[in-house]
């Protein structure tokens, strides 16, 4: 990944109903997997981020984003995907901080590499034309929510 081309942070959902969440990494495994048996490549985001506001590095800073849909919105973006169990679920405070720590800890790495653009919070639908991250977390990302 280029810090310096970093432009904004993308929130994602993962766009499904009755995910079980009781174990993050089988999920996350399993993610992969069917990532890479369909896709052809691996799980598109750089961290997730699980209801108890834990980060799991997924690309991390060591490789771009490939969750955006396209090169033009992948090179310029750190994603994000917001683990929860249903697309209308609400984020709980411990995942919003979770975030909130997360967004700062991006923003801080790409300053000390030089990137002085200040890195803004958007959501998928913002890119492409989807409903990524739903109405719900993409309400809270318009109105600051995510904000540290």
């Amino acid at each position: 990944m280029d810090l310096n081309a970093l432009r904004y942070i993308t929130l994602h959902y993962i766009g499904a109903d009755g995910v079980d969440l009781s174990d993050i990494p089988q999920f996350l495994r399993n993610a992969q997997l069917d990532y890479v048996l369909n896709r052809g490549y691996s799980l598109g985001y750089n961290s997730a981020v699980d209801p108890d506001g834990g980060e799991w590095e997924i690309r991390g800073f060591d490789y771009r984003c490939a969750a955006n849909g396209s090169q033009a919105t992948n090179i310029p973006s750190y994603a994000i995907l917001l683990m929860l169990p249903n697309t209308w679920s609400v984020p709980p405070p411990a995942q919003i901080e979770g975030v909130r720590q997360l967004v700062a800890k991006i923003r801080a790495t790409a300053a000390a590499a030089g990137n002085d653009d200040f890195l803004e919070i958007n959501g998928h639908r913002d890119l492409k034309a989807t409903s990524c991250p739903g109405d719900i977390i993409y309400d809270m990302i318009q109105d600051g929510t995510f904000e540290p």
